[in-house]
């Protein structure tokens, strides 16, 4: 291959990166309450495991024992989302590089291609976490490009009597009471819960003024400052939830920010008292993800020159075969097939609180 030389990284050397890279993970929240699981299925499906109804029946001894059934339960399934997107190094990017320099030459294409690679990543973070707050808010929509999914989650509802924003008569103390007594008889509990909600949804809560709840909660004769700190001090000692400040969203092509909470919107995750999470969300195979020979289940990212693909794994292009080509152009697939489930719907509280 004589002349000018252009070299990327290699497909599994992207893929080796791409399942240790890390986003600032530790923002998205939602990943830890739906954490990642890998199936080897091509449908995501899930049985609500808090429906189990009855107790179990006194027995004639030498008769077969009464089979229970399972009234209370319901299976839920739908095909796993495709979510897949090409990052394009275009020609202008590509003879930018050349004008830096070349070592023998060759231009080397590594720098082009992870900043395509790590934008690509990160819009697959925001998607999961995106669909994953659709689920925890009870409804799951996805109409985009022909790929279509609607699925209702039944978590729990609450809504007050008397919305936040009447800051004088808002009742949060005596609606976090009332939210308590949902979780009997769902293995969840208010004690050791947390409730997410946006900035602007907390400042109607600490701006509460009426006298006969929340701020006539005080501490002997001095009353309490509220910030979410001292709410949260008033939360733990009465067995409410601890109160978690989630602003994170996206932006759209419209150059809007959205939530992933919407303004009025929080999500109680009430305490499993087994320890288990509310649900996951399920990763399904694709074929650009390959173990031992079969599709695998995972994040995947792999290059592709002037939109053809690579399968030798190779790490250059000359010049006169990325020339060939009416539109010179290297990409950086990336992706995610998969959904989120929730196993225990009656452990998750989505309120209306304005």
């Amino acid at each position: 291959m004589g002349g000018l030389v252009f070299v990327f990284p290699r497909n599994r050397a992207l893929d080796e990166v791409l399942q240790e890279v890390v986003r600032d993970r530790t923002k998205l929240i939602g990943q830890s309450i739906l954490p990642f699981v890998e199936e080897q299925t091509q449908m995501v499906e899930w049985d609500e495991e808090d429906h189990e109804q009855g107790k179990t029946s006194a027995h004639v001894m030498g008769t077969e024992p009464r089979i229970a059934g399972r009234p209370g339960s319901k299976t839920h399934r739908y095909e796993p989302i495709p979510h897949k997107e090409q990052e394009l190094i275009k020609e202008d990017e590509m003879l930018k590089a050349r004008q830096l320099g070349t070592l023998a030459g060759v231009v080397n294409l590594n720098d082009l291609v992870m900043k395509r690679f790590n934008a690509g990543v990160n819009k697959d973070w925001i998607t999961v976490e995106a669909e994953i707050w659709q689920a925890l808010l009870g409804h799951l929509v996805v109409n985009e490009n022909g790929v279509r999914v609607d699925e209702t989650f039944p978590v729990q509802e609450f809504t007050p009597t008397t919305p936040y924003d009447d800051l004088e008569n808002a009742t949060p103390l005596a609606d976090w009471n009332a939210c308590k007594l949902l979780f009997r008889n769902t293995g969840a509990s208010m004690q050791g819960a947390k409730e997410y909600m946006n900035s602007k949804t907390l400042n109607r809560i600490i701006e509460n003024r009426n006298t006969d709840d929340l701020r006539g909660f005080n501490d002997g004769l001095r009353a309490v400052t509220f910030d979410v700190d001292g709410l949260n001090k008033i939360n733990k000692a009465r067995g409410y939830p601890e109160i978690v400040e989630y602003d994170e969203g996206w932006e759209d092509e419209d150059a809007q920010f959205n939530l992933f909470i919407p303004d009025g919107k929080s999500v109680i995750v009430g305490k499993r008292t087994l320890g288990q999470n509310a649900g996951d969300y399920v990763l399904t195979p694709s074929l650009h993800r390959q173990k031992n020979g079969l599709p695998a289940p995972g994040f995947f990212a792999f290059v592709t020159i002037n939109g053809q693909g690579n399968s030798s794994g190779s790490t250059s292009v000359s010049l006169d075969q990325l020339g060939a080509a009416s539109n010179p152009k290297v990409g950086v697939i990336h992706g995610v097939y998969g959904g989120p489930r929730i196993k225990f719907p009656r452990s998750i509280i989505k309120r209306n609180l304005f």
